[in-house]
């Protein structure tokens, strides 16, 4: 769990017992780690959340498509431009600057030129589903996702493909438990990270590997570096797949919140009249002198009845005027004509252009399963994607046919509407030769008599638009979705197109199938069924992702309590890990230094630490020390009930030499923090803004802690040495 704040004065909603992380200097940003065990406490099976880091994994050459394409552009503007104008016929100087050696970067990028064109450009935005936000969804935390115009942009927004790395998420656990989530593949999946017994406290990365601190039951603290390669290996490509995966798994959810909605709209269309039927129900069943002399009658047959001959029937004649009236009427053609208004706005605006991008983006990802060699994180089937297509398309042909069935009710009730209304007017009449009544005759006798008889022996009490719109979520969503399960295209055509009903229904007996069964044209369960699609094929990266880590052997570092860890990256594809450990009770602050390579091979020998006591010389009490750089540090110092900041500044320069390490402390004066304990938890960052302000001036660190029990302060604290030599 994080709180994302602002300084001064910052109020977490739960006292914090976890890190502090100064994610951006210049804003003041602060990220607050929360030990979770109380607010779970309840529910014994919930391990806490001990770790909380957003982290990034460099790609393989660190260069985007972004930057290549702009590089290519310029070359085809420069030789286009070389090119003979107005039809003059030069073809020795065309073949000349065909020749150039600068156009092979032209012809060699062009393979990833037609990879990153942005189709989705030209197709149509998606409209946010504000207005119908009365959908009742079973995850809450999707509500409000497509609330806007720009929350719905900023959710396809193409920008990701420029990264030059991956953005990760990593989480643990009470337990030992490491997950690592990309935010920027796939919003609902994580994959979990096997990692040495222990419970993980911190994790540190330079962007080629990432290194986690674990500690034991017994308080013994452990290395462990692990190389993420699947990513590294893919490259350009990751940007592009990380998108698009994104993106599909994003309108996946919009096209099942639109059909939700479409499904919303039926029901309140047809809630009204429920009730006014089931009331000229009740007065036809307690009519018993007409049911002992002539059988009791049906609803349809009473208004069939009436519409075709003009004759009333006595007891639909009192629920005209007693029960329905004028006022009910249009409280009833308001809502049929709005809902159903409703359903085709929403599947024009919204299902469609959905569906049209969806089969767009899964288009593209087919393309890239077809690469060859095959992308690391991207190893599919290319059937599992033609499915996707092909469920695209039946929820496209299913909402078709909903369009078209809803323009004709929408037709018919109105030709119904506007009978009803005449008929209300002719039963309240006090004769039926009064001037009212031949009036309202003569206007019923102008309506379309085939339409009326047509929606009094169909939609009005069969709709079409129940085969596609009807059952309870939780039918459609319990319901087997399997392959064999799933209608084929020419079989669908057959049965929309011929209103065979009965096909509808899945086979007897399938396997899984409950009590009440769902028809092969539900709108939702053949939405459900790509969703189904999308999520098996987004499984396929986080399964690569995992088959391509590689770890090396842990490294015991001993007892000690734990300040911080950073990487660095050096020549000759070295690097190292340092790792911040107090001992002695605050009297000795240890500098362990552990190298080893950017991108493990599997030959490198096990591990090695190198340890360096950076004690006081005072002998001071360090109650926390932080890495300002790899070769800073910045330690809370307590001496005599007095607090203060030191900053020592530790040799090497660089990791490449293997000489002993020296270090200096230095106590710069006139600090803001003097007389402040910042307790354990805190965090620093360079202050990047008084570098733009004053890059010649004395460096200066912000410092963010806890200064009391609930609240965040940040401090700015100089460091004694300049910006160059930080």
């Amino acid at each position: 769990m994080a709180l994302v704040q602002k300084y001064p004065g910052i109020e977490p909603a739960v006292k914090p017992c976890g890190d502090l992380d100064l994610i951006e200097s210049t804003q003041g940003n602060v990220v607050v780690t929360i030990d979770m065990h109380d607010i779970i406490e309840k529910d014994h099976e919930a391990p806490a959340l001990t770790m909380l880091k957003f982290s990034q994994n460099c790609l393989e050459t660190g260069r985007s498509y972004a930057r290549d394409m702009d590089t290519t552009d310029s070359l085809v503007d420069d030789w286009a431009s070389s090119l003979p104008m107005n039809g003059d016929d030069d073809s020795e100087d065309f073949q000349q600057s065909s020749r150039d050696p600068s156009l092979k970067h032209v012809v060699d990028s062009l393979p990833k030129r037609l990879t990153l064109m942005d189709v989705e450009a030209s197709l149509p935005p998606l409209a946010p589903l504000s207005f119908r936000m009365e959908v009742r969804l079973d995850n809450r935390n999707e509500r409000g996702i497509f609330l806007t115009q720009r929350k719905v942009d900023s959710l396809f927004d193409p920008k990701s493909i420029t990264a030059t790395s991956a953005d990760l998420i990593i989480t643990a656990w009470a337990g030992g438990e490491c997950r690592v989530a990309l935010p920027s593949l796939a919003r609902r999946q994580s994959s979990q990270l096997d990692l040495h017994p222990g419970e993980l406290i911190r994790h540190a990365t330079n962007g080629s590997a990432h290194s986690f601190i674990s500690m034991s039951s017994a308080s013994q603290l452990a290395l462990q570096v692990v190389h993420l390669d699947t990513i590294r290996q893919c490259d350009y490509h990751f940007p592009l797949l990380s998108t698009l995966a994104l993106h599909l798994e994003t309108v996946a959810t919009y096209i099942i919140h639109a059909i939700s909605a479409i499904r919303s709209a039926y029901k309140k269309a047809t809630e009204l009249p429920k009730r006014f039927i089931t009331s000229v129900r009740s007065f036809l069943e307690e009519d018993n002198e007409h049911t002992a002399s002539h059988g009791k009658p049906d609803l349809d047959a009473a208004l069939y009845h009436t519409a075709a001959t003009g004759d009333f029937h006595p007891v639909l004649r009192d629920w005209l005027v007693d029960t329905l009236r004028e006022q009910n009427l249009r409280r009833w053609d308001t809502d049929v004509t709005t809902e159903l208004n409703e359903i085709t706005q929403i599947a024009t605006e919204c299902l469609f252009p959905a569906l049209d991008r969806a089969s767009v983006l899964t288009s593209r990802l087919r393309a890239l399963s077809r690469k060859d060699p095959p992308l690391p994180l991207w190893t599919i089937d290319e059937q599992k994607l033609s499915r996707i297509l092909t469920d695209i398309d039946l929820i496209r042909l299913v909402a078709t046919h909903v369009v078209k069935y809803t323009a004709d009710e929408l037709h018919l009730f109105g030709t119904f509407s506007a009978w009803l209304s005449q008929q209300i007017i002719i039963a309240s009449a006090d004769s039926p030769d009064s001037q009212s009544a031949l009036e309202a005759a003569e206007k019923a006798a102008a309506l379309n008599q085939s339409d009326l008889l047509e929606y009094v022996t169909g939609p009005l009490l069969k709709s079409h638009l129940r085969y596609f719109l009807t059952r309870s979520d939780w039918e459609v969503r319990k319901a087997p979705r399997t392959e064999k399960l799933q209608q084929k295209w020419p079989m669908m055509v057959t049965v929309l197109e011929g209103h065979r009903n009965r096909c509808f229904q899945p086979k007897e007996g399938a396997e899984g199938m409950p009590g009440g069964r769902v028809e092969g044209a539900n709108l939702l369960w053949q939405g459900l069924m790509m969703e189904d699609g999308v999520s098996a094929a987004l499984d396929v990266p986080w399964r690569a992702l995992m088959e391509g880590v590689r770890k090396r052997e842990p490294l015991e570092l001993g007892q000690g309590v734990l300040q911080d860890v950073t990487m660095t990256e050096g020549r000759a594809d070295k690097a190292e890990t340092l790792v911040l450990t107090l001992e002695g009770q605050g009297r000795d602050l240890v500098l362990t230094r552990v190298r080893h390579s950017v991108h493990f091979d599997g030959e490198e020998g096990p591990l090695k630490a190198e340890r360096h006591h950076l004690g006081m010389p005072d002998r001071s009490t360090i109650t926390a020390a932080r890495f300002i750089t790899a070769r800073t540090i910045i330690a809370s110092v307590s001496k005599d009930k007095e607090h203060r900041f030191g900053v020592c500044r530790v040799s090497p320069p660089s990791l490449d030499t293997s000489s002993p390490s020296h270090h200096t402390w230095k106590f710069p004066e006139g600090q803001d923090a003097e007389n402040e304990d910042m307790g354990e938890h805190w965090d620093c960052r360079l202050d990047d803004e008084a570098r733009r302000m004053d890059g010649k001036g004395e460096a200066k660190a912000l410092v963010a802690g806890f200064a009391g029990e609930d609240v965040v302060h940040v401090l700015r604290v100089g460091l004694g040495m300049t910006w160059e030599e930080v």
